[in-house]
């Protein structure tokens, strides 16, 4: 985790936008999770900031022994999430993951949803689309890299 942050600008830019984010509109110790979670630096920022994290993705334990983050570790699928309950979370970090998902897209949202406590907050970012070369390498190049400034654009 810590080379992929020094060695990506932009995405230090949108974790600690991230965390400005949910600061904003969460109180710290509050319940968020984060899907898609690995490689965790967003999640441990924000257990630092004081909140209860549970950092989910797919195979959580390719990075190793779990027991030493600041975190609830949670292999986690969203697409499919059978026998595993998530609920009364304040928030719910769905970022660039979106793009990923492969099924019904209406159900893992409604789900997502489902996991939140009423008045909840879903973050939810995906590459920015809003270029005609970011349309076309996605149309034709099957490449959804945003080509243009800020995701939050």
């Amino acid at each position: 985790a810590k080379s992929y942050v020094q060695n990506r600008t932009n995405d230090r830019y949108r974790y600690a936008h991230d965390l400005d984010l949910l600061q904003e509109f969460i109180e710290p110790g509050s319940s968020v999770c984060e899907h898609g979670a690995a490689p965790f630096v967003l999640s441990t920022a924000i257990a630092y900031a004081g909140y209860k994290v549970i950092a989910s993705d797919l195979d959580p334990y390719r990075f190793g022994d779990m027991s030493n983050f600041p975190f609830e570790s949670l292999q986690y699928d969203v697409e499919n999430p059978v026998g595993i309950n998530i609920d009364g979370l304040e928030g719910v970090i769905f970022n660039e993951l979106f793009e990923h998902c492969r099924f019904d897209l209406l159900s893992t949202l409604n789900d997502l949803n489902r996991t939140l406590k009423p008045g909840g907050y879903l973050f939810l970012s995906t590459p920015n689309l809003k270029s005609a070369i970011g349309w076309y390498k996605y149309i034709f190049k099957n490449n959804a890299y945003g080509v243009a400034g800020d995701i939050y654009h």
